[in-house]
């Protein structure tokens, strides 16, 4: 290693460093550079790069007489005088201000070699290194006056972090000569100054509280980052911190000896980055284990208790972190007393029925039939409901039930429903007062635009009663019979023509018990018996994270959503790339991962999807976007994510894999409950998470 005598900047405390390139019309070559009263003669002369001005190191170590060491082989620059010291390389952007490293600093740019001369930006020479910087715009001059005095001050700095992070803990900087737009925390590994945002400080406090993940123990930097308003980062100093998570786990909102009689909403404090809860019940005597569901870590369970489970209890939930580590809580001894209970959706005062009538029902305890009785008569009868699990919520007894009344009931009604538990016991709600309007038509239960390429079955449904029905198929305007004076609670099936592309009518004319004919609408439908295509791959399938890794990332660098996260998204919902819609006459692909309707840069695909019409779900065509490229594709899924308001909860969260993962399903992008645990396992899976590490 070569010593050589170089000027050395003292301990600068405030620059003017950020120089628009406005005020220089893109050139720097008319900077002039001061030390201690004596201008610089700079050859080469400084530059601007990424909006900050880069300086050649030599010439001013020289004017300042510092000791600079060069280590040719890893392009590293070591300065020192008396008691400061920095160590950078070139093409990096960290910097140790000890040489120990247990204190470094991120320069806002990297440094350079250009015409084999060491540049550094003077933000970094003033901050980090010290001496008092002054800019002239007018003259276009920076003055530096050595020396300062006072500790080595960065733009940004961290208040006082915990040598040992153990649990949850409060994040803050100072900040000194700027303010920044917003400030994100990150870890940093030690080896490749790479690693997760850890968030975004709050706009009011500026504070961050932040639950270190017990897969991240070791070792690390801690680091504040502040962004000027062009959002690129400023000079910020950065410590040592070790992460020593040992999680605890402990029930809340539920006590031991607890007597529970209704609903009960509970959570678990965990003092670590957590991925998913699950709640479980088990009986005092038998031991029996009941699982009661999953949930956000940071949403309360709703636990309904069921008549079935009364008596005592054991109530326990296992905490799991990213590696799907398991952390349980002590089991809490409470006594099961729930009172029969009940709820609906869907009666209403002053409600006006003109159409099917749904009526969602909740209950704590099993039915053995609930009814709709209308001024005390009952019109409608139904079976027993399913045990549902919702999200957040235990099982319980679910169900829709559906009333579709008939003309001769229209008029000003009293409604109640009325359910009989296993007992045979009766559970009234109260009467709602309801006015039934309904038209007298006949539908059909064939769709609009179905798509039929199979046998189908064919019937109608009423709000007039029916003696008979005729069903009646348009070719062309010609009438074809296809079943005549039917059953009106039967049914024809209808099998299409082989080797058939084409458009046809259908509808049912029907007789009812008054003598009068009704007739549905005429129903348009597509038969397709002819080959089509089917979803097609991409790419193999091995080489589908090669293709969409450097989108993850880029999306990650303009926005700051997680990579993981899309990564996740995209695997899941294409397949690995392996079920992309394609144009099923054409055989067009799409290059659609995401599987968004309507009209892309390529334009659109024919591709099958499901639609719901009279209650009834079943196939029909859609349009889905087709692209020219998969980029085009991803950049069109992140600006939906983006800007669409109710994806708000997602966009809270994005920069986090696992919250972010919560805060999609919260966002109503999908309704299964494990959603979000399904993107989490994949991240896991395919470790997709150090995807997201890199440097601010």
């Amino acid at each position: 290693m070569k010593k050589i005598l170089f000027p050395f900047l003292g301990s600068l405390l405030i620059l003017l460093t950020y120089i628009m390139t406005s005020s220089v019309s893109g050139q720097a070559a008319g900077i002039r550079v001061v030390v201690n009263g004596t201008e610089l003669s700079l050859n080469p002369k400084p530059f601007i790069k990424d909006g900050r001005t880069l300086i050649p190191l030599r010439a001013l170590f020289e004017s300042l007489q510092a000791t600079v060491e060069w280590e040719g082989p890893t392009q590293t620059v070591t300065a020192q005088r008396g008691d400061r010291f920095v160590r950078f390389q070139i093409g990096g952007r960290f910097a140790c201000l000890e040489r120990d490293c247990r204190r470094g600093a991120l320069m806002d740019v990297p440094a350079q070699l250009t015409d084999t001369r060491t540049f550094v930006p003077l933000r970094f020479v003033s901050n980090a290194l010290g001496a008092q910087v002054a800019w002239d715009d007018a003259t276009q001059t920076v003055t530096i006056t050595d020396p300062a005095t006072g500790p080595i001050s960065p733009s940004i700095a961290l208040s006082a972090p915990p040598a040992i992070i153990s649990g949850s803990t409060t994040l803050k900087v100072s900040t000194f000569d700027f303010h920044p737009t917003n400030v994100q925390f990150y870890l940093l590994n030690r080896d490749t100054k790479t690693g997760p945002l850890l968030g975004t400080a709050d706009q009011e406090t500026g504070e961050l509280v932040w639950k270190p993940d017990p897969a991240l123990n070791g070792k690390w930097y801690l680091i504040g980052v502040g962004y000027d308003i062009e959002k690129k980062p400023l000079y910020t100093e950065s410590r040592e911190v070790e992460i020593d998570v040992h999680p605890t786990v402990k029930l809340s909102g539920i006590t031991e000896g607890a007597e529970v009689r209704s609903d009960t909403n509970i959570t678990v404090d965990h003092d670590f980055a957590a991925s998913k809860v699950e709640y479980r019940l088990f009986d005092a005597f038998s031991g029996e284990e009941t699982f009661l569901g999953l949930a956000n870590p940071e949403k309360p369970f709703r636990l309904v208790p069921l008549t079935e489970q009364a008596g005592t209890k054991f109530l326990q939930a296992s905490v799991f972190d990213r590696n799907n580590t398991k952390y349980e809580t002590e089991k809490v001894k409470i006594l099961l007393r729930p009172e029969h209970s009940f709820s609906q959706e869907g009666l209403a005062d002053g409600k006006n029925i003109a159409q099917t009538l749904s009526i969602r029902l909740y209950a704590n305890f099993p039915i053995k039939k609930s009814e709709l009785l209308s001024d005390n008569e009952v019109v409608k009868e139904w079976g027993r409901p399913d045990k549902v699990s919702l999200s957040n919520i235990s099982p319980q007894y679910v169900t829709t039930l559906s009333f579709r009344p008939k003309v001769h009931q229209n008029g000003h009604h009293t409604l109640l429903l009325r359910i009989y538990d296993e007992n045979g016991a009766v559970y009234d709600t109260a009467g709602f007062s309801m006015d039934i309007a309904v038209e007298p038509v006949v539908l059909l239960s064939l769709g609009k635009n179905q798509v039929v390429s199979d046998s189908t079955e064919i019937y109608v449904t009423s709000y007039v009663s029916l003696q008979s029905v005729d069903y009646v198929l348009l070719d062309g305007g010609k009438e074809v019979v296809l079943g005549t004076n039917v059953d009106p609670y039967g049914s024809i099936t209808y099998t299409p023509p082989a080797n058939t592309k084409k458009t046809y009518e259908m509808f049912a004319r029907a007789t009812g018990t008054d003598g009068k004919t009704y007739q549905t609408d005429r129903v348009s439908f597509s038969v397709v018996t002819t080959k089509t295509f089917g979803a097609t791959p991409l790419v193999e399938k091995s080489k589908f994270r090669a293709l969409i890794e450097p989108l993850a990332k880029k999306t990650q660098d303009e926005t700051g959503m997680a990579a993981s996260i899309q990564m996740a998204q995209a695997i899941l919902e294409s397949g690995w790339g392996q079920y992309v819609p394609t144009d099923k006459y054409t055989g067009q692909v799409s290059n659609n991962l995401f599987g968004i309707k309507g009209t892309g840069s390529a334009g659109s695909v024919i591709s099958n999807t499901s639609e719901v019409y009279g209650g009834l779900r079943y196939r029909i065509e859609a349009l889905f976007r087709a692209y020219k490229d998969v980029s085009e594709s991803w950049q069109d899924h992140a600006d939906l994510l983006l800007t669409r308001s109710w994806y708000a909860p997602f966009r809270a969260t994005m920069q986090d894999p696992v919250r972010g993962a919560w805060g999609l399903y919260e966002s109503g992008y999908a309704t299964a409950p494990d959603y979000a645990v399904k993107l989490i396992d994949l991240m896991r899976q395919q470790k997709l998470f150090e995807l997201d590490w890199r440097m601010p």
